[in-house]
């Protein structure tokens, strides 16, 4: 990996923090796991069936999941910009991406890498805690009209 590229992978987790769109949030989850595909295809290649894999899963979670959590955000509006708090759902998500795209940044510098079927239970166990967050986030703005999870803390039986 590149000092480019690690500062590109920094650049867009830290982003994720500094940004009030959630559609920028995503976008930028989206890019940093697409630039571990394509440093773990690239190592991958020819040398080792693991990382293949690994590339493979992270282009259908660079892909899949932020498709996912901007239809959310289309689907929910919100009625203004958000706050420095980052109470809503969508940027709980990103928070779990960015932490397993860390995670896959770490691999990709150990020698050999995680093996493949850990890589595949990694990613669908995420894409099990997006899918319920989106879910959740989509509830959540349905019930109160904006996906702040901090004023779940209101509700009271």
């Amino acid at each position: 990996m590149t000092a480019a590229t690690g500062l590109a992978l920094v650049g867009c987790g830290l982003g994720v923090v500094v940004v009030r769109r959630r559609s920028v949030a995503v976008a930028l989850v989206a890019v940093q796991s697409l630039i571990l595909a394509a440093l773990a295809l690239a190592d991958g290649i020819g040398h080792s069936g693991a990382l293949v894999a690994a590339g493979a899963a992270l282009v259908v979670k660079g892909l899949a999941l932020p498709a996912l959590l901007a239809r959310v955000v289309v689907r929910t509006p919100e009625p203004r910009m958000i706050v420095e708090e980052r109470r809503t759902a969508i940027f709980h998500a990103l928070g779990f991406l960015v932490a397993e795209n860390g995670v896959y940044a770490a691999a990709l510098g150990t020698a050999g890498g995680m093996p493949a079927l850990i890589e595949v239970g990694l990613v669908f166990d995420l894409v099990v805690v997006i899918s319920v967050a989106a879910l959740f986030s989509s509830r959540i703005h349905d019930e109160l009209g904006v996906a702040d999870t901090g004023l779940l803390r209101e509700i009271r039986d």
